[in-house]
């Protein structure tokens, strides 16, 4: 065994083999060595691909490959080194790669995190329409916002209160992001609001005299409607006051919201019988009558 010095110089030696009996090679071999120096340590490059979204988060699919190199001699892997498919949404998962060539070992690691999920946001009424669908009151939507893995960024969006009437009316959409960067957007809800109560009229079809008095059956005409939710069913069209005294006739009508109002409003004063007249003497007869 030689002891030889890195120093690039070419050494030539005459090689012969000899078996363990004494028996040896009878032509020498000649062979040329330059030993050259490496004292560089082998690269360990930890090659990551993917979209990458914020704060080092990744948001598609990850694949990891190592990449070894050192041009001056042959590296050994000791341990790692091993590329992987990350398909899974992750706080953290590792690699590392564990080589060892003339200078000596050397090793890299890598730590991926994946979210390629975007945050939950559900957008929900604070209560619920009644069994025809419709509001009767200001309706109050709220949000509730989930990301599991890299977290919220931003604030869950605060709660809104929609006030105008109509049919159908859609709601804004909330958004959220999360630290990988990906958006959450919430359901849209669909509102029936109607906070008007129906329209209603009376008329009595004759006047009363001159003092408001009737003294033969009245009859009283109506109407009613609603222009947005409807009504759940139709008011009377005309009532026959018959009945002697002060009364106010009239139903109440509901429409699909729940608003409800009086169809009455008009008094009507019937007397249908005529004054009793008695007459009797202050003084009584004689005897004789």
């Amino acid at each position: 065994r030689l002891q030889l010095a890195a120093d690039e110089t070419p050494h030539t030696f005459y090689v012969r083999a000899v078996d363990s009996a004494n028996n040896a090679d009878p032509t020498p071999s000649l062979h040329e060595w330059i030993i050259r120096p490496d004292t560089t340590f082998a690269v360990i490059t930890p090659v990551v691909t993917g979209t990458l979204g914020d704060n080092e988060w990744y948001v598609s699919d990850v694949s990891l490959h190592w990449s070894i190199e050192d041009p001056e001699t042959p590296v050994t892997i000791i341990q790692g080194c091993v590329d992987r498919a990350i398909t899974t949404d992750t706080t953290g998962v590792g690699g590392f790669c564990h080589v060892r060539s003339l200078p000596g070992e050397i090793w890299n690691s890598v730590q991926i995190k994946r979210d390629a999920t975007p945050p939950s946001v559900v957008a929900s009424a604070t209560a619920a329409p009644n069994a025809a669908g419709w509001y009767r009151q200001d309706v109050t939507v709220s949000f509730v916002c989930i990301d599991t893995v890299s977290l919220l960024a931003t604030a869950c969006p605060s709660t809104r209160t929609f006030s105008q009437e109509g049919f159908g009316i859609s709601t804004t959409t909330g958004t959220v992001r999360d630290f990988a960067g990906n958006i959450g957007t919430s359901n849209i809800l669909t509102i029936n609001l109607d906070k008007t109560p129906p329209v209603t009229t009376r008329a009595a079809r004759t006047q009363p005299n001159a003092f408001g008095w009737y003294r033969n059956d009245v009859i009283v005409d109506f109407t009613c409607a609603d222009a947005l939710s409807g009504l759940v069913a139709p008011c009377a069209t005309q009532i026959t006051v018959s009945a002697e005294g002060s009364s106010n006739p009239g139903e109440t009508v509901t429409d699909l919201a729940g608003n409800t109002a009086f169809t009455g409003g008009l008094t009507i004063s019937l007397d249908k019988t005529a004054p009793t007249i008695s007459a009797a003497a202050t003084t009584a007869p004689n005897a004789a009558g």
